[in-house]
């Protein structure tokens, strides 16, 4: 038993005189829950700073419950509503159904409600069987959450600027059609008029074919028809896949060049370097060779996990070959730098791996590889601006979900160019330095 103790109180002196190794075990976990926890802590609805659903407001009936409903979903907590915007002039003009759309496939917004002509009328003529009014909501399907709080949003504002006068056609359609004593009638909507507060029911869901199915739960059944427009995602087959497999090859390409960053790490420490230095091999040659290697190798898994995308989850890499051969480049030039760089900060293999394990988990989760940041807190999207991982997936997603081509994508093509320069020249200084030594 005393040689147990002692074996074990050696170990623990050990463990306890690596720093790396008491990171691992204890701070690393911390920093990846708390990171984890300020990201999908704003999903849920009772924490976290969420952003508020953002949604441009299309007029076409100008009625006056189209103007209540308007006002309604103005007053909402946690909905931006664009009703017009400025032209060249200044001008504040409304939205149309056609800018709406093309906003919403050019990326600039997600969502749209569209108030259809006749809408007013609709809602004075119901009859609760077959003339039901209408809205058209304008999705871009990828904001699945955004989706459904907007649909129960409305579904509250339609109840709050409609329900009084269409209780009213139930009380008429009552009195004429049933039959019912006129002073019942009355007295039923006398009281309807004093208490016209009126509760949002279930919200619409989205079928198969791209309509709405009603979920009324309670009460009175929602009495306005969600017309639910995929304006993105109708003509991809398996859309949501795209940003599962831009997500995961951003963030084990980090892991792969880490990995190799290692083992310049093993060379200098065996030796290796100082051998191939000694036939007139200069130092930047050497790490440009170095470079070159682990790019090929990380420009390689790039490809492989693209065909493994379009051959398992169906996801389109054909029609936007040419933009996904540049920007993968560039991204894996990017993510190689960020590997040399790590080996030529760190001392050990040991503590390349597990630096870039804190570094890519932290920047895969809050740079979106893990999940869509439009998801995230507010405050999480805007730290995502400044990780690899953020600005890689706004290029992918462009590409894949956008079907933009480089033009399209111009920054985030920039931003991976100008990290793969700044860091080599930086690993270059640093890698140079110790080898002087």
């Amino acid at each position: 038993m005393q040689r147990i103790l002692s074996i074990c109180a050696t170990s623990l002196r050990i463990w306890a005189r690596q720093p790396v190794a008491v990171m691992v075990s204890l701070l690393v976990p911390v920093v990846v829950m708390t990171v984890f926890g300020f990201v999908f802590g704003g999903m849920g609805g009772g924490g976290g700073d969420s952003s508020p659903v953002r949604a441009i407001f299309v007029d076409e009936d100008g009625s006056e419950a189209s103007t209540a409903l308007r006002d309604a979903l103005l007053a909402l907590d946690g909905l931006t509503l664009l009703a017009t915007y400025s032209d060249e002039a200044g001008n504040e003009v409304p939205y149309t159904r056609e800018l709406a759309l093309q906003r919403i496939r050019d990326g600039k917004t997600g969502l749209a409600i569209v108030v259809p002509a006749g809408y007013g009328t609709q809602l004075e003529q119901m009859d609760f069987n077959e003339n039901r009014a209408e809205i058209e909501l304008l999705s871009d399907s990828s904001l699945q959450i955004d989706n459904a709080i907007l649909q129960g949003m409305l579904m509250q504002a339609t109840f709050m600027t409609a329900g009084n006068s269409v209780a009213s056609t139930g009380m008429q359609f009552m009195g004429e059609d049933l039959g019912m004593d006129p002073a019942t009638v009355a007295m039923m909507q006398d009281w309807m008029d004093s208490n016209a507060q009126w509760g949002p029911s279930g919200a619409g869901t989205v079928t198969g074919d791209g309509e709405t199915e009603d979920t009324g739960s309670g009460g009175m059944q929602g009495f306005v028809d969600i017309k639910v427009t995929d304006v993105l995602g109708e003509a991809k087959e398996n859309p949501v896949f795209s940003h599962q497999v831009a997500g995961v090859l951003t963030m084990f390409m980090l892991f792969t060049v880490a990995a190799s960053g290692g083992s310049l790490l093993r060379e200098r420490q065996n030796g290796t370097i100082r051998r191939i230095m000694i036939s007139a091999t200069k130092p930047v040659h050497y790490l440009l060779g170095k470079y070159l290697a682990f790019f090929l190798i990380a420009y390689l898994q790039t490809w492989v996990m693209l065909l493994a995308g379009w051959l398992v989850f169906k996801v389109d890499i054909i029609t936007p070959l040419p933009s996904l051969a540049v920007f993968g480049a560039l991204v894996a030039l990017a993510a190689t730098s960020f590997g040399i760089v790590l080996a030529s900060v760190c001392r050990s293999v040991e503590q390349v791996s597990s630096i870039s394990t804190l570094v890519i988990l932290v920047m895969s989760s809050i740079g979106g590889s893990m999940m869509p940041r439009q998801f995230m807190p507010a405050v999480m999207q805007k730290l995502g601006n400044f990780t690899f991982n953020g600005w890689a997936m706004e290029g992918f997603t462009g590409i894949f979900w956008y079907g933009k081509d480089l033009s399209g994508i111009l920054l985030p093509c920039a931003v991976m160019l100008g990290l793969a320069v700044a860091l080599f020249l930086l690993a270059a200084r640093l890698f140079s330095s110790k080898l002087a030594y």
